[in-house]
């Protein structure tokens, strides 16, 4: 008892310095001597319990006021008895009659009344101290459960319980006029407050059937107090829109003339105005990459194609929009991509004798004379040309096949002993590609 009034409690953290510094400051104010300086309530204490949880280093815990406020000082049984020796001594005259007093004659009764004296004066001095710190305490009653009850009933168990009720009122279509709806703080089995607390408690106003005005169209502010002067909730849900200007209704649920209870909720869609989306930079991509990328973005994409035959075939030269400019969701960009056209082959069938004549000379005794000229054949392709075919033919020759190659259109040149004697064009993109030339 005496360590119990007289000393501190050591300290948790000093026995096991792994406990946080908020739970140490927890554990000691709930040790108080003085019961008005620890928690006051349960509820009081799971505050600081959580905050422990977020920050187990902080200094958030309220001792209240000084320790020291209450301390009382209590004399020790040393100083009780040296203050008797005192006494005695001084009264010399007592000391005197002492020698034929009772406790001369019967020195263990001596003992036992200053072993009491030791006991009982300490004991007794703390149970008085709380006896004097308890008074005008409130006691700890218990939390009832309001809920389902009736405001008289909720209001007749407060008064009993000395409790302070808070009511508010609102609609509900599922609990009964005049009931209660919810209490805070929440019903628990043996959950105590005290004396003079507050409960706030929600009483139903029963169910009001309402049609819904409509608010579609409306600045979002105008339709809120237009629904609350109807007695209903609102939820603002915002969304875009590249239709409805940014700040307006879209669209309400439920909808315009549509019953409900009062206090329910009407949802109201709020546009917040076409959606942005950023060009991105994709010039020299791959098509597709490209297409796939602007895509998820939200840009619709269109491709034209051109030729650049410096650049890679099937890479994005061109970009309709600049790199980070903000445009509204699903706008149009186009793409010009490299396309290069690939090689295609044709046949180039020469008659030799039309062209020549066919006539080959012979001399007296009959043996022919030069029978054989050099046939060559060019083809100028996107503005190069070269020689695709040489050899020598006889000039009767009906027929000489020749294979070509390019892009789009190209141009035959027929060289007979290096004179120019044909110039044809041929389009390898046509349905026919066999050009014949005599």
């Amino acid at each position: 008892a005496l360590k119990h009034m007289q000393e501190k409690p050591i300290e948790p953290i000093k026995l096991n310095p792994s406990i946080p510094f908020a739970v140490n400051k927890i554990i000691l104010k709930a040790m108080q001597k003085d019961t008005n300086l620890r928690y006051s309530s349960a509820t009081e204490m799971l505050k600081d319990l959580g905050m422990a949880l977020k920050n187990p280093d902080g200094d958030f815990v309220n001792e209240n006021i000084d320790m020291n406020a209450y301390t009382q000082r209590i004399d020790t049984v040393s100083e009780d008895i040296a203050k008797e020796d005192n006494t005695s001594s001084r009264n010399k005259e007592g000391k005197k009659k002492g020698k034929n007093s009772y406790f001369s004659k019967h020195p263990a009764a001596k003992v036992l009344l200053i072993i009491a004296i030791v006991i009982l004066i300490p004991v007794g001095g703390f149970f008085a101290t709380q006896g004097i710190l308890n008074i005008g305490r409130e006691k700890d009653v218990d939390l009832p459960n309001f809920v389902e009850l009736t405001r008289d009933e909720a209001q007749r168990i407060a008064d009993e319980k000395k409790i302070i009720l808070e009511i508010d009122e609102q609609y509900d279509k599922e609990v009964e006029e005049g009931k209660i709806i919810s209490q805070d703080p929440g019903f628990m089995e043996n959950y105590k407050i005290k004396e003079n607390s507050t409960v706030k408690l929600i009483v139903s106003k029963g169910t009001d059937v309402k049609e819904v005005p409509k608010v579609t169209g409306l600045e979002y502010e105008e339709a809120e107090n237009l629904l609350k002067e109807s007695e209903l909730d609102v939820e603002k849900i915002e969304e875009n829109s590249d239709k409805v200007e940014s700040g307006y209704v879209i669209r309400q649920s439920p909808e315009e003339g549509e019953e409900v209870n009062l206090g329910d909720t009407v949802k109201v869609y709020v546009s917040t105005g076409a959606k942005q989306i950023s060009m991105e930079y994709v010039i020299g991509e791959k098509e597709k990459k490209a297409k796939d990328k602007l895509k998820k973005i939200g840009f619709d994409v269109t491709v034209v194609y051109e030729e650049d035959t410096s650049k890679d075939d099937g890479v994005v030269l061109k970009q309709s929009i600049d790199t980070g400019v903000q445009v509204n969701d699903g706008s149009k960009v186009t793409l010009t991509v490299n396309k290069i056209e690939q090689a295609k082959k044709g046949t180039v069938n020469i008659n030799l004798k039309s062209i020549t004549g066919g006539v080959i000379e012979q001399d007296e005794e009959g043996n022919e004379i030069e029978p054989n000229v050099e046939v060559r054949v060019t083809v100028t392709s996107e503005g190069k040309e070269e020689d695709v075919y040489k050899k020598e033919h006889r000039k009767d020759t009906a027929n000489i096949n020749v294979l070509v190659s390019g892009r789009g259109t190209i141009t035959i040149k027929v060289f007979v002993d290096d004179v120019k004697e044909r110039e044809e064009t041929l389009n390898l993109n046509s349905s026919s590609t066999v050009l014949n030339i005599d």
